[in-house]
């Protein structure tokens, strides 16, 4: 499967009690914290607390989302924050194995992936790496990332490739890229040199991530569709099928809607507290279901859902207070 088809599958594919759990993707948040503030993403903006998630917690949930869900297990290891950040990570990386999942993955900006830790993931049984450059240049990708490691990131990007090759493991290797004005001009150079080390390239359209960006999605948007490039624009309706096929754990422990946002906004459930198989398929989470289900903009309205489904800010005096009592803490 390349990148666009899971991307795809995560979008269109609707689970639900009838259809067994088979499928599911599990999505733990290891870290929130990032060296680098895109100037596309919300975690640039994020007023959340830096942390790391507890390694026993991290376990805990693997082994519980391992033990209820069915056949086809898949984990990433990225919601927010730079995942490289977190010193465990290889760690969590062998233990899905050991538990049975079936596919591994992350997204990394690829500036902390040296020879060491690049072998020790791959050795550790990861499936599939994404790079996320957002430059095809040094001055370009420090205006974008905020950090001066386009060298780092190509460097790591093309170990993976030669790592690959030599020891012929069948690991995926993606690169992506966040299209905008300031890295129009080199999409095609990046192309072109990033497929060289990787099995698909792809340019994704800059969106709001849940009502973060909305003001600035504008402002950063351009027309790709006549570069020779693979694009993808990630849109968002109801009912949103990531309700059904995605468990999001943040590194604070809860259970969140979406991966798509930053600040705790999407939190219905403490795991801190309750299993994964309560939360997951509790009374909140069939809740928030239902409406989906109902698509009714007035009873959407008291999600914060409303700003994925409408690219419209949400009015936070309409959100229900008891079904997001956890999101609407001051985090």
């Amino acid at each position: 499967m390349n990148l666009t088809e899971r991307y795809q599958k995560k979008l269109d594919r609707m689970q639900t009690a009838d259809a067994g759990l088979d499928g599911v993707l599990v999505q733990i948040e290891v870290t929130n914290a990032c060296n680098h503030k895109c100037v596309f993403c919300p975690n640039a903006d994020s007023r959340r607390k830096k942390k790391m998630i507890d390694f026993k917690l991290a376990q805990r949930v693997m082994r519980e989302c391992a033990e209820f869900l069915g056949d086809d297990k898949r984990i990433c290891f990225h919601m927010n924050g730079e995942p490289l950040l977190y010193k465990h990570l290889s760690e969590l990386v062998r233990y899905s194995k050991e538990l049975g999942y079936n596919y591994s993955f992350l997204t990394t900006n690829g500036s902390l992936a040296d020879e060491k830790f690049l072998t020790e993931l791959f050795e550790a049984g990861l499936d599939s790496i994404k790079f996320s450059i957002n430059a095809g240049s040094k001055e370009t990708y420090k205006k974008i990332h905020g950090a001066d490691d386009y060298d780092h990131a190509i460097n790591a990007l093309k170990f993976s490739w030669e790592y690959r090759k030599k020891t012929q493991k069948d690991i995926k290797i993606f690169v992506s890229c966040v299209g905008i004005k300031d890295n129009y001009e080199e999409l095609v150079q990046l192309n072109e040199l990033a497929k060289q080390y990787s099995d698909e390239v792809v340019f994704y359209y800059p969106c709001s991530y849940a009502g973060q960006k909305t003001d600035q999605v504008e402002k950063m948007y351009c027309d790709m569709s006549k570069l020779p490039i693979k694009t993808f624009e990630i849109k968002h309706s109801a009912p949103c099928p990531v309700l059904w096929n995605s468990i999001n754990v943040t590194c604070d422990g809860y259970l969140s809607l979406c991966c798509s946002e930053a600040d705790n906004r999407l939190v219905i459930e403490d795991l801190n507290h309750m299993s994964v198989k309560d939360a997951w398929m509790g009374s909140k989470m069939q809740r928030v279901r239902k409406i989906h289900e109902q698509i009714q903009e007035g009873i959407i309205e008291t999600t914060p859902c409303y700003s994925c489904i409408t690219g419209k800010q949400y009015d936070e005096n309409k959100i229900d207070m008891d079904l997001f009592e956890l999101a609407l803490r001051k985090q």
